[in-house]
């Protein structure tokens, strides 16, 4: 990713799902520490110590963000996902998430790993940020060689964007799926983004590869 539009995608993705996390954590136990200060709760030492770990966390962030970039690995993209799901789990335990990955890694280029990475992590941000689920579901497949990758979630829903000219998002305010509509157009492939109020979010990444279906053949 060289240009300065996938340069931007970068940075706009990286605060999106790390940075504005934390900064949102510690401002809301900031308030927590506030009341408990207020109302002279016993534990309030420990509150501010919670804040503070968050603190600590956000530098921790920031730091890596100042490293060099490690590009994704081509034919990672499975290993990646199962990385991603993992967090997801270990951070939102009170959410259930079932995925279907393949078991072998599949031979990819670099741009389509990365493309689906962040496609699945902005799904799984906004799910986190905005959804209220309680159940999430990911699929990660080739079907007639185009890499398919769905996220479904049974949260409150939204009115998701229009189809603009050009089969693009008219994504709006959406700040989550404009990154993840800017990756899947820089990767060759296209989002569809599918929601209704009460009725949950369906995000779904198509990205064209060819020769890699015969690899999942091979390795089911």
């Amino acid at each position: 990713m060289g240009s300065l539009r996938e340069e931007r995608a970068f940075w706009v993705h990286q605060i999106h799902s790390t940075l504005l996390n934390s900064i949102g954590a510690a401002i809301l136990q900031s308030r927590v520490c506030e009341q408990a200060v207020r109302v002279g709760a016993p534990d309030c030492s420990g509150e501010i110590q919670r804040l503070q770990g968050i603190l600590a966390e956000l530098e921790a962030t920031a730091r890596a963000l100042t490293a060099p970039r490690t590009p994704k690995r081509p034919g990672r993209i499975a290993s990646e996902a199962r990385r991603l799901i993992e967090a997801f789990r270990a951070s939102h335990p009170g959410i259930e998430l079932n995925a279907d990955i393949p078991e072998a890694d599949l031979g990819v280029p670099e741009r389509v790993v990365e493309a689906a990475c962040v496609v699945l992590q902005e799904a799984l941000v906004n799910i986190s940020r905005h959804a209220e689920a309680r159940r999430v579901e990911v699929w990660l497949t080739i079907e007639e060689e185009t890499i398919l990758l769905r996220v479904r979630d049974d949260g409150c829903g939204f009115d998701p964007p229009k189809q603009a000219a050009g089969g693009r998002l008219a994504y709006g305010t959406h700040c989550g799926i404009r990154l993840m509509d800017e990756y899947a157009a820089m990767a060759g492939g296209r989002l569809e983004v599918g929601s209704a109020r009460g009725r949950g979010t369906q995000v779904t990444l198509f990205i064209p590869v060819g020769e890699p279906a015969s690899l999942l053949k091979n390795h089911s």
